[in-house]
């Protein structure tokens, strides 16, 4: 048999610390004593390993429905939001080759350390679709936000909003902000390597490497900085986000070919 008894004055603040002692007394299965933790006093026994068990299988239960809640509330947040056209040419290794359409985004120019200038980035960009322009509009948000760093260090240089595809470049208000421009981006191939994570310069700079090392063994070579695309809100742990790092390409033979005609036009 098992019981347990809670005795307190009031309730306060030393509840939420009341239930983590909770949890792990009933977890530790094989304890008995007494805790005082300001006006709260708990007597614990457990005389049952079978009764502890059931308890451990119940927090797990809670544990795993808990994180079904936040996959979920993380894959309605994704469908809530439009993303950019594309198709998959073709995969090497982790990466995909995919062919974009062309579409319009917002972008805004950064300086400083990464974490700052996302926030900075990310209240400029939020603050135009949110109404922040001539007609006091809002646009819907969309994924992923992209952000650029110049080669490859802490210092943001951009950040891009896409704007949605029911939207043609003069049918939008005009950003209050100055620094904020609208920019129409053309067809174009990108590769892009997918992963997990809260994003740090560090994180950057390895998956980077990853990505131009596999297009070193490939018939692609790179043409842009590398950018990063966020697809998932603040709210996603680390581990459940969707993030990529992402290029332009060409084909190596297309810049061997161009490199070959510009000899001959100078010789």
């Amino acid at each position: 048999m098992a019981f347990l008894r809670w005795d307190w004055q009031q309730r306060s603040s030393n509840t939420a610390f009341l239930d983590l002692i909770l949890i792990l007394v009933l977890l530790q299965g094989r304890v008995e004593g007494d805790w005082k933790v300001g006006t709260i006093t708990l007597v614990a026994k457990t005389r049952s390993a079978a009764y502890t068990m059931a308890m451990k299988k119940r927090y797990i239960f809670g544990g795993l429905l808990g994180l079904g809640l936040l996959l979920g509330v993380k894959t309605l947040a994704r469908a809530n939001y439009e993303q950019p056209q594309y198709q998959v040419r073709e995969t090497i290794g982790d990466v995909e080759i995919r062919d974009y359409q062309p579409y319009l985004s917002a972008k805004v120019e950064l300086s400083g350390e990464m974490e700052e200038a996302m926030n900075s980035g990310f209240r400029r960009l939020a603050g135009y679709i949110f109404g922040g322009n001539d007609r006091e509009q809002k646009i819907a948000m969309t994924s992923p936000v992209m952000m650029k760093s110049e080669s490859g260090n802490s210092q943001l240089t951009t950040m891009t909003f896409l704007i949605p595809s029911e939207y043609e470049k003069d049918d939008l208000p005009s950003p209050n902000d100055k620094g904020v421009t609208i920019v129409q981006n053309p067809a174009r191939t990108l590769a892009a390597l997918r992963f997990s994570g809260v994003i740090s310069s560090e994180l950057w700079k390895e998956k980077s490497q990853v990505l131009l090392q596999t297009l070193d063994q490939s018939k692609y070579q790179a043409s842009s900085e590398i950018l990063f695309f966020g697809y998932d809100p603040p709210l996603v742990p680390g581990p459940l986000r969707r993030n990529e790092m992402v290029v332009e390409l060409v084909l190596k033979e297309t810049v061997s070919s161009t490199h070959a005609k510009r000899g001959a036009q100078l010789s």
